[in-house]
């Protein structure tokens, strides 16, 4: 099951008794972490043989880096304005610095958004650096892109979507 960004099993796999028998939560530590990925190895008892000790072997891949909020509505802008900025808050949440290589707009709409951003290319560890987006629409109708954000931090690149309406022509 997972919680909060790591992975627990349900039971003591150490106990001679089924797996299910015991309710506390043990965490998993990763037997490595690459780029983000990181594979577990999960030993169990059978519940028809106690002695016979069978293992799962677990992988995902994990970020460092958290965005809020996770997605932008602009809501209805009148063509060829410039909207309100809004703002991107990309945090740290690691032990240790992440490299960023890069942040842009991209997507089917990237030239009707624009942004800045104080992230430089390193945000230390537990910091946060602040990503700020207008919306210019350059037609009528719905218009959407993603803030792109690469990085070293696992699962990159890592998107924020952007949506606004383009009214008025």
């Amino acid at each position: 099951m997972a919680r909060d960004g790591k992975y627990y099993l349900e039971g003591d796999p150490s106990s001679a008794t089924s797996v299910h028998a015991c309710d506390e939560h043990k965490d998993l530590t990763p037997l490595t972490f690459e780029d983000g990925f990181r594979t577990w190895r999960l030993p169990f008892l059978h519940e028809v043989n106690v002695s016979n000790i069978q293992t799962i072997t677990l992988t995902g891949t994990g970020t460092d880096v958290q965005f809020t909020p996770t997605s932008l509505n602009f809501g209805n802008q009148p063509v060829g304005t410039k909207s309100t900025a809004k703002k991107i808050t990309l945090s740290n949440k690691a032990s240790v610095s992440v490299s960023v290589t890069s942040i842009s707009i991209t997507g089917t709409n990237k030239k009707d958004f624009a942004e800045t951003n104080t992230c430089g290319t390193t945000v230390k560890a537990g910091a946060s650096c602040t990503i700020t987006v207008t919306f210019t629409p350059s037609a009528d109708g719905q218009r959407t892109a993603d803030v792109s954000v690469d990085d070293n931090g696992g699962g990159s690149p890592q998107t924020v979507g952007l949506s606004g309406t383009g009214t008025g022509t």
